[in-house]
């Protein structure tokens, strides 16, 4: 067997593996008639995959293509139905899965859309060099972190007393990636390049950042001490009378799920962060573990963009829509935000997000939402969003440094408008990757 052979091409500069393949997809369509012609090709497909033959993107495309195309055209009623399916289907699963020809997909379609999917070694390295954070001080609260089962990346946590006075102290601790890594580190300059994850599939994801960050380094594990921002807020009586945010450190003392947590409240044995948040404010609907996380978002995103938004500070604002009868919502979900329980406010909340709108990202907030602006600034997953990481950058500048200059300013707000424009040209990208990275890795049967 020579392998060199296994890669020949026609005069037309079609694949060996090509042809084959196409030979051995419309002996399937004719089975009844080509039963030794299948079994022939069938051995030679096998030789050629065995010996390192490999497909084009281009070649790969126009085969599944026509996969896709006989099976559409199968009759049901066919007497050879259940074994063409089987063989077109295993055929289509070789194609999607061997590795030589998914890689080969993978890197022709980063570089049609600008998409990273590997780091370098060199910025591998530079992990190494990270900030050490030894003098933030320890933040001594009772923290669990509620997430989907299958989380492996744990950006935020909640915590909530009841104070003194009657009032509750909830808090909201986000992952500080920037205590690691400085805004113009190779590992953050390539997190804001990527400006989102990329996820195709349960096993085939492309992060941010490397998984010993998202897994570890700045993951808040249960058990591990990690570096964070902790956002406080006083409550009382449902309404936000004040809040700060600190950088320290915490312990996360439990991973929890929305499963368990919506079990735990059901049978009376709810975590007191838990109980003690129900208490404080009123959430809507069955799933009260999801309405939580969601309050503490929420409330986190707002209340940074609003302070931003009252200063005249740089920041990226979520644009959610221009669509006349959106801005309508929010117009009424702002006036019942204050009923936060009520069947109007879950009605709304139902109906926004029932919108195929996609995220769009700006540097002015839009005249609709929770305040007289609709000022929501992410910033409570540095992990997963971009934005994230660039509104942590402005609060570094902004708000822990009480000397800002009005150069500062300038040269922040230049960098913001830069990265916005980026980051929504980018999305688009991704979006267009995804489904077609994703359309080669789908099965058409299972």
């Amino acid at each position: 067997e020579d392998k060199s052979m296994a890669n020949l091409k026609d005069k037309k500069g079609v694949s060996l593996l090509k042809n084959v393949c196409s030979k051995y997809i419309k002996c399937i369509g004719d089975i009844e008639n080509h039963k030794e012609d299948l079994s022939f090709y069938n051995d030679l497909l096998n030789i050629l995959l065995s010996n390192d033959a490999t497909l084009s993107y281009d070649e790969k495309k126009t085969l599944l293509r026509m996969i896709k195309a006989y099976i559409s055209d199968l009759n049901g009623k066919d007497q050879f139905y259940e074994t063409k399916i089987f063989y077109l289907n295993s055929l289509y699963k070789n194609l999607t899965e061997d590795h030589r020809v998914k890689d080969e997909v993978l890197d022709e379609l980063s570089k049609k859309y600008s998409v990273n999917v590997s780091f370098t070694d060199d910025l591998m390295e530079s992990i190494n060099l990270s900030i050490t954070n030894d003098k933030l001080p320890f933040i001594d609260k009772d923290i669990i972190s509620i997430d989907s089962p299958d989380t492996k990346m744990f950006d935020d946590a909640i915590s909530c007393e009841k104070m003194k006075d009657g009032s509750y102290l909830l808090g909201v601790y986000v992952t500080d990636v920037l205590s690691s890594f400085s805004i113009d580190s190779k590992v953050v300059k390539e997190a804001l390049k990527r400006a989102f994850p990329i996820y195709i599939d349960k096993n085939t994801r492309f992060n941010m950042f490397p998984d010993s960050i998202t897994k570890d380094m700045c993951s808040l594990n249960e058990g591990t001490l990690r570096p964070v921002r902790a956002y406080f807020f006083k409550i009382n009586d449902g309404e936000i009378i004040d809040w700060k945010v600190i950088k320290g450190k915490i312990i996360n003392k439990k991973e929890t799920s929305f499963n368990d947590i919506n079990a735990m409240i059901k049978n009376g044995n709810a975590p007191l962060v838990v109980s003690n948040l129900l208490d404080a404010i009123k959430v809507p609907g069955k799933n009260k573990a999801d309405g939580i996380i969601s309050y503490a978002s929420a409330l986190t995103n707002d209340s940074v963009g609003k302070y931003l938004f009252d200063n005249s500070y740089p920041a990226v604002y979520l644009k959610k829509t221009t669509d006349k009868s959106e801005i309508e919502l929010y117009d009424k979900l702002r006036e019942s935000r204050k009923a936060f329980d009520s069947k109007e406010y879950k009605r709304l909340m139902d109906s926004l997000s029932a919108s195929p709108v996609r995220d769009i990202y700006g540097t002015t907030p839009d005249k609709i939402g929770f305040h007289e602006y609709y000022t929501k600034t992410p910033i409570t997953s540095p992990l997963r969003r971009s934005p994230d990481l660039l509104n942590m950058h402005v609060m570094d500048v902004c708000y822990f440094n009480r000397d800002v200059k009005v150069e500062d300013i300038e040269k922040l707000q230049k960098f913001i408008e830069e990265n916005v424009s980026y980051i929504n040209s980018q999305a688009s990208n991704i979006e267009s990757f995804k489904r077609e990275y994703g359309n080669q890795k789908v099965y058409l049967l299972k």
